[in-house]
């Protein structure tokens, strides 16, 4: 995507890539529609030649005005990241230990942050001394 599209920057995390498009750019006269269709093209075509296996990917188009959005866009991004590690982890901890997906879901469903590192710590886990 970085290559593709001449991005800055690229975010991964999940299902979802955010590329950060210089200023200057003026691929297909930056028009929103050629570029949400051209990116979800790339990122479909890639991974299914990477992979061996067919996918299918979406595309958003997101502005910002300036410095001050994009840094608060990717920001939230990582907050989104760990938010998102954080339940994961104490999902599959609760299905190894177990429970059924619905028996994990239901114990997880409206727990908080603090919760869920108590949770984890009872099993002998550390979230904030995992790898990131």
């Amino acid at each position: 995507m970085l290559t593709e599209l001449g991005g800055r920057y690229a975010y991964t995390e999940s299902d979802e890539i955010s590329v950060l498009l210089d200023p200057g750019f003026h691929l297909f006269g930056r028009g929103v529609e050629k570029l949400v269709s051209i990116s979800a093209g790339i990122a479909s075509a890639t991974f299914t030649r990477a992979c061996g296996e067919a996918a299918h990917f979406d595309s958003r188009l997101w502005l910002g005005t300036g410095v001050t959005d994009v840094v608060d866009y990717f920001s939230w991004r990582q907050s989104d990241a760990a938010r998102c590690a954080l339940n994961g982890w104490c999902y599959w901890t609760l299905r190894h230990g177990g429970h059924t997906a619905t028996q994990a879901s239901r114990a997880l469903a409206g727990t908080n942050t603090s919760d869920k590192n108590e949770l984890l710590f009872r099993h002998g886990i550390n979230f904030a001394g995992l790898p990131t």
